[in-house]
């Protein structure tokens, strides 16, 4: 580092490699998996987290401690420990929108993601399939759709193979094998899961079981969440509070407790309340520090690096390279191609429920414990009727609920109910205990009009202008969702439901800022071999700038049919892999280099009467 760059808010050890110093921006999926890799492999790694950090012991040789959070809806409510959206909006507009000349037409949460140490993997439920090969090679397999910009990734699906098994058995997998479909191995095969599946919830099983009489194969879904103990972190207890929160035993794997702890133990320091304002980049183009804004104080800081590692998630890390502007980078950093912040891609969410005459306690357990894969298959059911060629929807997560104090405000939504009725409602709780809720994550096809710039008025509360979105669904992504939406609302049916329903994108009955909250995000930094096309090369490097190394999922050329972040934290390791020891290396995927998990550290024990699964404390693991 240079003399005089100031540190403020570092955890580990600063006894570090000499292979020169990495700056890594963002503590998430792909950020924490970099900092490891490059960590393990001798180079000075400082990691910065504009959030705070709310895991114990991270970087401690004595292990993990008990973490600050738990079930607790009145936290969710207050927006932890996302960004805040008063504080840091964003604004939105439509692609007809911009073509008229409207700067925005919403501020405030447009897909959020937490602003902490760990990012989304903080209050993540953990499914983690892997992507199928289609998913890498959806232009050579199905062909292009008229005005969207559908691509191949420039690797295919064989090429991150040992890179998902090396995440897999980090995180701690569970899955079922033997359960899984024959047309899911054919698309993506593998070996057994590392550990075995968790506890199926009630809900799901009442449900396999119709869509089995349908010709549809339910399945449990693999999870980072462990079934047992693993990596000296406790077997889950199930206590339901898994999407939007922490988890209170650490029992679910995640960037922070899987793969920043052990890089935090190779030597690489956490430096917290550190808010990326600007890449710096020299005459040639090549990054040489990072700017940044410290502490509660906001003081500006300084830190050189050699290689910068962006990961702050597809929607701020094109927002960084925008700032990063320069005589060198005019557009923004690495914008020759004028692709910055282009091909922007959130999944698009279709709701179906089922009100079932039993209870089902479906707000128990892990959010969503099985899948439903057959919509990741392409029909061309509708091609002749809609002039899109194919359709494609994405998983669907089986299984789940709302919580109390959301069954609450939502019966007190409703128009016309007395307060006795509310009463009722609530004691027989049909939008809770007797829910059965499916969410279809469908495809969601890259435009290039769907991007990322600069909002010309609105600033956040550190002076910067905010990330505005311009964003409009594609007519596939409506037709998928009602194309599924009726098929998953006929299963509900049979299911021998009092009431079903399902609730489509992107037709009139949500508003946009809503239907783009899966907090799924990629795209904005495509990769890709042809710099005129993409931003990043297949290992993550910017074409115009090629010590400045991406890791997020904005280097995703197309959005995928699953959930990202097992992908994203393959690529990045991937990408790190090359970095730290060639391409050559992370192309044949060299085993010693891949890392093994090494010895499983004890953690700390939890207070007195806060029980792991099972009977044993987390202590006793």
């Amino acid at each position: 580092m240079r003399p005089g760059t100031r540190t403020p808010n570092c955890a580990g050890n600063p006894e570090v490699g000499s292979r020169g110093q990495v700056v890594v921006i963002g503590s998430g999926a792909g950020g924490a998996v970099a900092a490891w890799v490059l960590a393990e492999a001798g180079f000075e790694v400082t990691v910065l987290e504009k959030g705070k950090n709310y895991f114990r012991g991270l970087g401690d040789a004595a292990g993990l401690g008990p973490p600050v959070f738990g079930g607790d809806e009145i936290r969710d409510a207050r927006g932890w420990p996302g960004m805040d959206a008063f504080a840091e909006p964003r604004t939105l507009r439509s692609q007809g929108d911009a073509e008229d000349g409207v700067a925005r037409t919403f501020t405030g949460d447009v897909n959020l993601l937490p602003g902490t140490v760990g990012g989304g993997t903080t209050h993540w439920d953990a499914k983690v399939p892997r992507f199928w090969k289609l998913d890498l090679a959806l232009r050579s397999r199905l062909g292009p759709v008229e005005g969207a910009d559908v691509v191949d990734w420039p690797f295919g699906y064989d090429d991150l193979v040992p890179y998902y098994e090396r995440c897999e058995a980090l995180l701690g997998v569970a899955g079922d094998l033997a359960a899984t479909p024959e047309f899911v191995l054919e698309e993506a095969p593998r070996g057994p899961y590392p550990l075995p599946p968790n506890p199926p919830m009630y809900a799901a099983r009442v449900f396999q079981e119709s869509a089995r009489q349908s010709g549809y194969q339910v399945h449990p879904a693999p999870e980072a969440i462990n079934s047992r103990p693993y990596d000296a972190r406790p077997t889950c207890n199930n206590c339901g509070y898994c999407s939007r929160y922490g988890c209170p035993v650490n029992a679910r794997g995640g960037a922070a407790v899987t793969f920043l702890h052990r890089a935090m133990r190779a030597g690489a320091r956490l430096v917290t309340r550190a808010m990326v304002t600007r890449i710096v980049t020299d005459a040639k183009g090549r990054a040489t520090h990072v700017e940044y804004l410290s502490g509660g104080e906001l003081q500006p800081a300084t830190i050189a690096a050699d290689v910068v590692v962006l990961a702050a998630s597809a929607v701020e890390s094109a927002r960084i390279a925008l700032l990063s502007a320069c005589s060198r980078h005019p557009d923004g950093l690495g914008n020759r191609s004028g692709r910055v912040g282009r091909t922007l891609c959130f999944h698009v969410s279709t709701f179906a429920a089922a009100v079932m005459p039993q209870r089902l306690h479906s707000y128990r357990g892990r959010a969503a414990s099985h899948f439903m894969l057959e919509p990741c298959v392409p029909t061309r059911d509708w091609s002749g009727v809609t002039g899109v060629p194919w359709l494609r929807g994405g998983v669907v997560e089986v299984g789940g609920s709302s919580y109390l104090l959301d069954e609450a405000k939502l019966y007190d939504e409703l128009p016309f109910f007395r307060r006795a009725q509310h009463k009722q409602l609530m004691r027989s709780s049909p939008l809770r205990d007797r829910l059965l809720g499916l969410q279809m994550l469908g495809e969601d096809l890259p435009q290039l009009a769907n991007r990322v710039d600069l909002d010309p008025e609105v600033r956040d509360v550190y002076g910067l202008p905010v990330a505005r979105v311009t964003y409009s669904w594609h007519r596939h992504e409506k037709l998928a969702s009602l194309y599924w939406g009726l098929r998953l609302r006929k299963l509900c049916r049979d299911a021998g439901s009092e009431w079903a329903f399902f609730y489509p994108a992107g037709l009139g009955l949500t508003r946009a800022e809503e239907a783009v909250s899966t907090r799924h995000q990629s795209g904005t930094l495509r990769m890709g071999p042809d710099p005129e096309r993409s931003v990043v090369d297949a290992f993550g490097r910017m074409h115009d700038a090629p010590n400045v190394v991406v890791t997020d999922g904005s280097v995703f050329p197309t959005s995928g049919a699953f959930n990202p972040t097992l992908t994203i934290m393959a690529v990045a390791l991937r990408s790190a892999t090359a970095l730290a020891h060639g391409e050559a290396a992370a192309r044949s995927a060299d085993a010693s280099l891949l890392y093994n998990p090494g010895p499983l550290e004890r953690h700390r024990p939890l207070p007195e009467g806060q029980l792991s699964g099972g009977k044993a404390r987390a202590g006793s693991a």
